[in-house]
């Protein structure tokens, strides 16, 4: 209860700027993760949730599975030998990663098959690299929730490409104080509060959605996940 309440503020915060009111205008229908994504979602929420459980859902959904596997599989985590289990892969990556893969996957379904994902998924996983040094001695749950954020930095570009491929993908070249501008002018709001937006409608904790939401800023407040996020990518930002 708490937690949803703590992100129902930050919503709230987000619902009060024009950029957002303006986005909600822009197209008729934002991402609906699909039903087996709210299934997950319950797993993953539920205090009693097991990787088994979660594994018994995902296992069900052709694409949340390939999410999973993937990355399971990946050099990010660096095995060497193939993971063929989901439950397996779910054990491996911990249970926050694979919230941020289906959210991930949810936004992909409902989206863009366009060339520019990848790029974009790539920007995600460089900037999990390039937090992790400001993560040394810092409790446990904010380097957590950091990590997500960081992963699920790019998720509001995803959504602005899917809407509008054509029309998105160019501004992807464009530095990314240009790039925010322009998404505000076009869509009436940056890709960065798109998608801490999106994040606290599909039940991301407050903390992820605002560091998202707030990625190029000054932090608000020391030790938190918007202050490390912002603080790791703002060198390469401002370059």
């Amino acid at each position: 209860l708490i937690a949803a309440l703590e992100r129902m503020d930050a919503m709230l915060d987000l619902l009060q700027g024009a950029q957002i009111r303006a986005f909600a205008g822009t197209f008729d229908s934002v991402p609906t993760p699909s039903s087996a994504y709210a299934e997950a979602m319950a797993v993953l929420d539920d205090p009693e949730g097991t990787p088994a459980r979660l594994a018994a859902v995902i296992g069900g959904d052709a694409g949340m599975s390939t999410a999973v596997l993937r990355v399971a599989n990946s050099a990010y985590v660096g095995l060497s030998t193939p993971v063929a289990s989901v439950q397996r892969a779910i054990t491996l990556l911990g249970m926050d990663m694979v919230r941020a893969l289906l959210t991930v996957a949810g936004v992909l379904r409902s989206g863009s098959d366009h060339p520019a994902v990848g790029r974009v998924l790539a920007g995600g996983r460089d900037a999990v690299e390039r937090v992790r040094p400001f993560l040394v001695d810092v409790d446990p749950e904010v380097a957590q929730q950091t990590e997500l954020a960081a992963m699920l930095r790019d998720v509001g570009a995803l959504v602005l490409l899917a809407e509008a491929p054509e029309d998105y993908a160019p501004l992807l070249d464009l530095p990314a104080e240009e790039r925010a501008r322009e998404e505000r002018a076009r869509y009436g709001a940056s890709s960065a509060v798109v998608g801490g937006y999106l994040l606290g409608v599909w039940g991301l904790p407050a903390p992820v959605m605002v560091a998202v939401a707030r990625q190029t800023e000054p932090p608000l407040e020391d030790g938190t996940p918007q202050a490390l996020l912002a603080r790791a990518l703002a060198p390469r930002e401002a370059a």
